[in-house]
């Protein structure tokens, strides 16, 4: 072998040696875990039992008066029982909007997402078929209630202990969070985020969006005025100056305006 060919072989060995030496001081890029969305307080902002429930009584009033007795056969019997019935229409829910902008970011990573909550599994696949983000469902079954230890050893058997992230905001969502790889806390109790961190290792937390001045604006105290009418009794009757009677109409401007505004909020 000429001096020449030995260059050349030993310029290629050091480049692989540099190759080589790059690829073992690189990062390695971890796999991403599945990750495990609760539905109820998670990705909605409400329960879709209890707006079940008032569908029926708006659909149904007789099946209603039947929930205490499907109740006493379990909660996963009651759910299932309620969701042959009736479903809420997922396209008018009232979702998160920045968790949904996050699972989409997830989603385009390549990340699976699981939809996993212990409302009623024909509620959960409405809401996953509506969104199209998910690549699996987990929901009660009309036998199991998937709620708390429960939806954690069905995870557990599903990906492996500490191979999932799970996304809640309950307190019952801690026994889940403690077998999880990782957490993320969405919308939770100062209380509840206390304890998730003493249990699980938080990637992620979502604020609340629950906001005092949010629950005034839906009680619209700017209607209240209407209910002035009901001192008229006592300006024309000349009773203002009667301390009783105008108690009394007080009393009754101030009940109206609650019954009022309770049906505002209720809408």
């Amino acid at each position: 072998m000429d001096g020449k060919r030995r260059i050349q072989i030993g310029i290629r060995m050091r480049i692989l040696y540099a190759v080589y030496r790059m690829m073992k001081k690189a990062p390695k890029r971890r796999k991403q875990v599945p990750l495990c969305v609760d539905l109820d307080g998670t990705l909605v902002q409400t329960d879709t039992l209890l707006e079940s429930m008032l569908l029926l009584l708006k659909k149904q009033p007789m099946s209603f008066a039947r929930i205490p007795f499907w109740l006493l056969r379990g909660k996963a019997y009651m759910k299932r029982h309620i969701a042959e019935r009736v479903i809420p229409d997922p396209a008018f829910l009232p979702y998160r909007q920045d968790m949904l902008v996050f699972l989409r970011k997830e989603k385009l990573r390549n990340r699976k997402l699981i939809l996993a909550t212990a409302s009623d599994e024909c509620i959960a696949k409405s809401v996953a078929k509506h969104l199209d983000i998910f690549d699996d469902v987990i929901g009660s079954d009309g036998k199991r209630n998937f709620s708390g230890r429960a939806k954690a050893a069905a995870l557990n058997r599903m990906y492996g202990r500490g191979q999932y992230a799970y996304a809640g905001n309950s307190r019952k969502d801690i026994a889940i969070w403690q077998e999880a790889a990782s957490a993320y806390v969405v919308g939770a109790t100062k209380r509840v985020c206390n304890r998730v961190q003493k249990v699980a290792k938080v990637t992620r937390t979502f604020p609340s969006t629950y906001a005092p001045c949010s629950m005034v604006r839906a009680m619209r105290p700017y209607q209240w005025t209407k209910n002035l009418l009901v001192f008229v009794p006592a300006i024309f009757g000349y009773k203002y100056a009667a301390g009783p009677f105008v108690a009394e109409s007080i009393l009754a401007f101030l009940v109206l305006n609650f019954v009022a505004s309770a049906v505002y909020i209720t809408n």
